[in-house]
């Protein structure tokens, strides 16, 4: 699907995708507002750079098993996201990636990441509890800033560097 190819579609609400659509472009379905729920075809390899930033309806997002890139902001703003599986295919997240996504509770990365990108979490407020592997060696800048509920949250000895501001803002 090419980058903006639905970007601002504000009324659309439903999509059904071809299973052989193998890559989401830049900015594809950004804010479309009453998109609530987005199933990614099992082909499926790479999420782009905001593919679906500020779809602020969206709830309910199913990942392939195949996927390896959530790009940079990618559900950046989708405010009513509760809840992702991240397949364990996943080797990167793009910064700013579920920032703003203010109903996301709880979240268990994959063991085949690496690295906690800048922001990745940042102002997501209702977050509660992440799951980090084993696998992570760093934590990027602000990747937990203003997560005000965050109250289970432990950092495996594998972690070697943790950026500036990475937990700021968190009252729990």
């Amino acid at each position: 699907i090419e980058s903006n190819m639905f970007n601002g579609c504000v009324n659309l609400s439903n999509v059904d995708i071809s299973n052989s659509v193998e890559y989401f472009g830049q900015f594809c379905f950004a804010k479309c507002n009453k998109l609530t729920t987005i199933i990614i075809p099992n082909e499926t390899a790479k999420l782009d750079f905001s593919s679906f930033e500020d779809c602020v309806n969206l709830e309910t997002v199913v990942l392939p098993k195949k996927l390896t890139v959530l790009g940079t902001g990618l559900f950046s703003g989708c405010t009513k996201l509760k809840n992702i599986e991240l397949p364990e295919s996943v080797t990167e997240i793009g910064d700013f990636a579920f920032t703003n996504c203010e109903s996301l509770v709880s979240v268990a990365l994959p063991e085949s990441l690496n690295s906690i990108s800048n922001w990745l979490f940042g102002s997501c407020l209702n977050l509660q509890s992440v799951i980090i592997p084993d696998s992570v060696t760093s934590i990027g800048d602000s990747a937990f800033f203003d997560c005000h509920k965050l109250k289970s949250l432990l950092v495996p000895d594998s972690v070697t560097s943790i950026g500036g501001y990475a937990f700021s803002g968190c009252d729990s």
